[in-house]
């Protein structure tokens, strides 16, 4: 049973849905808008749909569009300020026209949100849209990487981030073809090494079995040669003997950023038994 402060945070948040025009609350008529939004996966699942239903998208090439999905889910990523002398990817004008032009939509629902006293982020930031835009356009990870303000991890972060919201956009109701057409096309051209496989497929996940005192992996088969991070209270991240042979600098960045901040991985980083970063 939900206690009365769950209540009253669903209370606002109902408010909010109800003034998008996402649900009619006196009915229970679930708008086209409602419909998108119930079938994103996000942090603010109601910005998500607000925006790729915005038919300014639909003038965007796949790259274009890649980029701006980018700025929606680019929250936690950031500038290594010790990288001295290292730049970032500037995004197309068209990408930053298109930013702006969302800008105003988040401020309506910033402001409607803070009516109704909802604190949800609305994530909308071109900083790193043009890193995005840059490897959907075909460049390579050396050219990408080279004299970049970021560290890999958290570029690939961002990368999986955004082809993970481009392979929901087929899915999603009430969307224009074209635009399920663009996103198919950005992550397909996204989804590629390293970021596809490779370094990511080197990393497992593991569980305790209570039941006989092992680490166990997706396929139940006990594990004993476990890297000592925790992921969360019943799990850890391991590398297989086989990954550790391999002396891969990028590897060796995700390990150590691993020690560092075990909460590098994003909440839905389990995908068919790997972890993704």
């Amino acid at each position: 049973m939900l206690d009365l402060v769950s209540l009253f945070l669903l209370y606002q948040i109902s408010n909010v849905i109800h003034e998008s025009r996402a649900l009619d609350m006196k009915t229970n008529v679930v708008f086209p808008l409602g419909e998108t939004a119930s079938a994103i996966r996000g942090e603010n699942v109601l910005w998500l749909a607000m925006v790729l239903r915005n038919r300014v998208l639909l003038d965007l090439k796949p790259a274009q569009l890649a980029a701006v999905c980018g700025s929606l889910v680019s929250e936690g990523i950031k500038v290594r300020p010790w990288k001295n002398n290292s730049s970032l990817y500037e995004p197309s004008s068209t990408v930053i026209n298109v930013i702006n032009i969302l800008e105003e939509q988040r401020n309506y629902l910033v402001q409607l949100q803070e009516k109704h006293d909802v604190s949800i982020s609305c994530c909308l930031d071109s900083q790193f849209s043009g890193m995005v835009e840059a490897w959907a356009s075909g460049l390579t990870w050396r050219e990408v990487m080279m004299d970049c303000a970021m560290d890999e991890g958290d570029l690939a972060r961002l990368l999986r981030r955004t082809i993970d919201l481009l392979a929901q956009i087929p899915n999603l109701p009430d969307i224009d073809p074209v635009l399920q057409i663009n996103a198919m096309t950005a992550s397909g051209v996204m989804d590629r090494s390293p970021i596809r496989g490779g370094l990511c497929s080197l990393f497992c996940f593991v569980s305790f079995d209570p039941a006989t005192g092992y680490w166990i992996d997706m396929a139940s088969t006990p594990v004993k040669d476990v890297l000592d991070v925790e992921y969360n209270p019943s799990a850890l991240a391991y590398v297989p003997p086989h990954a550790r042979e391999k002396k891969d600098n990028c590897l060796s960045l995700l390990i150590e950023g691993l020690e560092k901040d075990p909460m590098l991985l994003d909440p839905v980083s389990i995908h068919d038994g790997h972890l993704i970063i």
